[in-house]
């Protein structure tokens, strides 16, 4: 008796108190007819299996929902555009979102701060990225890319790009590349780690604002773990290497950094055409980064590729 007191203070605070005694009635009807129908099979109960019809006299009292028997709906989900998101509207959400995003904080943080799913986050980041007006594009300085960056994607027929060969810290699929642009008086400049084996945009940053005497000194020191000075490529290379890794690492499952949104408009509008091939020997090449998700990545190529068919270098486990 006090479960069904408590049911019948909900339809009380759900405003459906004319609705209680219909739901009594309801549950008596259903208790004491049960034993007259035979067992089926299949279907839920207060259906007929063979059919998918209603029993005589069980369609649904006005404004009730079936979940076993017919209940009212919660009165706290009844406004649109509610979901579980603790409670919180969609747009409110967004707006909170806006608002994180517009300190700099990263999309775990603004997870952790509105105490939902990461993978709520990310998708509303991008969102925002989306619907930012577009500004007319900022006069190009300069891209830039590591020394050895040849050695991480194979192509034929441009001798107008700078082929460095293998780099003196190895082969390793991964590209840094910087691209500045004009801003008033200053410089805006992006960022991004490139892994043209197989997780595509690994990291993004930016547009940063940086003194016009300091670009140099910024390169420098984007690209201090590779020897050599960094080397100065077309706009045209630096859109087929990053937006033609992106494609790449979608096909094996994985998205760009979430911080890439942010910094993709930097690279101005691409035409599309990647004469670039990715992987290592016409597979995917994973080698385990310091941040990487390990586990996750490698579950995301034997799902999505299947043993064999793709290469990996990882740390071994005690």
């Amino acid at each position: 008796m006090e479960y069904f007191g408590g049911m019948q203070r909900c339809f009380a605070v759900a405003g459906l108190p004319d609705r209680w005694d219909q739901f009594v009635d309801q549950v008596h009807a259903n208790h004491y007819r049960r034993p007259a129908y035979p067992r089926v099979r299949e279907g839920r109960h207060g259906s007929d299996s063979r059919s998918g019809a209603e029993l005589p006299g069980e369609g649904p009292p006005a404004g009730l929902r079936r979940i076993g028997f017919w209940v009212a709906p919660n009165a706290a989900c009844r406004g649109a555009g509610i979901r579980d998101h603790g409670g919180m509207p969609d747009d409110e959400l967004l707006e909170r979102v806006r608002e994180l995003r517009a300190r700099g904080r990263s999309p775990k943080e603004i997870a952790r701060a509105l105490k939902v799913r990461p993978a709520t986050v990310t998708p509303l980041i991008r969102r925002l990225a989306a619907d930012e007006p577009q500004e007319k594009q900022a006069p190009l300085i300069g891209c830039w890319v590591n020394q050895g960056w040849s050695s991480s994607v194979r192509f034929t027929g441009h001798p107008e790009w700078p082929d460095t060969g293998p780099g003196e810290t190895g082969e390793s699929g991964l590209v840094i590349v910087v691209v500045a642009r004009e801003r008033g008086s200053s410089v805006r400049v992006c960022e991004f780690l490139v892994d043209t084996w197989c997780l595509g945009v690994k990291n993004a940053m930016g547009p940063k604002p940086v003194e016009r005497r300091k670009l140099p000194s910024f390169c420098a020191n984007a690209f201090r773990s590779y020897p050599g000075a960094p080397v100065q490529v077309p706009l045209v290379l630096v859109q087929r290497i990053v937006f033609g890794a992106i494609g790449y690492a979608r096909g094996l499952g994985f998205e760009p950094h979430a911080d890439f949104a942010k910094a993709a408009g930097h690279l101005g509008e691409w035409d599309g055409v990647c004469d670039l091939e990715f992987g290592r020997d016409g597979m995917p090449m994973y080698i385990e980064g310091p941040h990487d998700n390990t586990w996750r990545i490698m579950h995301t190529l034997r799902q999505n590729v299947g043993d064999g068919n793709f290469h990996y270098l990882v740390g071994l486990r005690s």
